[in-house]
């Protein structure tokens, strides 16, 4: 009788313990990823036959993190007695269609004042407006960006000055 305890207790055992391990990663108590910093450079050209400015921009995730970056922000809020600039001929992808700055922008339920910009980014990758004055990209079919990894071909492309903005970026 102690020989069917023995085996009823260890077999019991396992399965408390795999109910346990299922039971973490159901409930989210999985590692949380590690994510301390990030690095932006930027840079900004002009053409002068165009009137436009390109803000090119490369997100490096460092080794130390953990955590992937799939999503990068930037605040085009119109500054304060800002000048409204034209939107034409502004564009930004999102998956196979390329759509207007004016197009998604009246898709926005509450459209705050932005600087009108155009969005290049990574293949893949999408562009698009957000509901708090942003502008952003996020990485759609393309893979995120992996710790120690750089991406650049981020771009905003605008008829407004360089000003120092904002930028999020979610991991």
């Amino acid at each position: 009788m102690n020989r069917k305890f023995l085996t009823i207790v260890a077999l019991s055992s396992v399965l408390l313990g795999l109910g346990t391990a299922l039971y973490a990663k159901d409930t989210g108590r999985i590692p949380v990823p590690i994510f301390t910093e990030a690095g932006v450079q930027a840079g900004i050209t002009y053409n002068s036959t165009t009137g436009l400015y390109t803000y090119g921009y490369t997100i490096t995730n460092p080794a130390a993190n953990t955590g992937e970056i799939w999503n990068i922000d930037i605040d085009i809020r119109l500054p304060r007695g800002g000048k409204a600039l034209s939107s034409e001929g502004l564009t930004m992808p999102r998956g196979t269609k390329t759509r207007t700055f004016d197009e998604v922008l009246s898709i926005r339920r509450n459209p705050e004042e932005m600087v009108p910009v155009g969005i290049r980014a990574p293949l893949g990758w999408n562009g698009g407006l957000g509901n708090r004055g942003i502008a952003g990209f996020s990485s759609g079919d393309a893979p995120n960006i992996l710790p120690g990894e750089t991406k650049g071909g981020f771009e905003l492309i605008s008829r407004g000055l360089p000003a120092i903005r904002e930028i999020e970026i979610e991991p």
